[in-house]
């Protein structure tokens, strides 16, 4: 006889302030701020490292290079924080990345705050994109601007 294809497993008992399933008036946070690996008891990872990777060669732009190129250059900067941070949220973008390019710039750059969600944008953007649009995502994003460029950029 062979074995079933499940097995049952006890789990813990709710903690009455716990923000997903706790108790009325004593959960605490928001559901939308829980980091969801951390939550599930998983190491967290390390996302301001993950966004300072180089990545593939002319996708990522550095800090002081996107400088330079923005003191010569009328170029387009696209802000995918989620909109409580900024404006353009990157599901929206990722779903239609064609009705945020430009006919009207030849280059473009993708910003967040770590540098981590600016990369799936500017891949999502150069899938639609001409040969002669060139797209970068910023490393590190808007906080190694700040870091690297503007000390007196808002880091949060």
């Amino acid at each position: 006889m062979s074995s079933p294809p499940f097995r049952t497993m006890k789990l813990r008992s709710k903690k009455p302030t716990c923000p997903a399933c706790g108790l009325k008036g004593q959960k605490v946070g928001q559901i939308e701020d829980i980091d969801y690996v951390a939550f599930c008891g998983g190491n967290a990872p390390d996302y301001e490292a993950t966004g300072l990777k180089e990545g593939r060669s002319g996708h990522r732009i550095k800090p002081k290079d996107m400088q330079q190129i923005l003191q010569k250059e009328n170029v387009r900067i696209i802000d995918v924080r989620p909109p409580i941070e900024y404006d353009t949220p990157l599901p929206e973008l990722v779903a239609n990345p064609s009705s945020y390019l430009s006919d009207s710039s030849s280059q473009t750059f993708v910003v967040c705050r770590l540098g981590n969600d600016s990369q799936i944008a500017a891949d999502a953007l150069r899938s639609v994109a001409s040969e002669n649009q060139k797209i970068q995502d910023l490393i590190g994003g808007l906080r190694a601007w700040s870091r690297d460029v503007d000390p007196e950029f808002p880091v949060y």
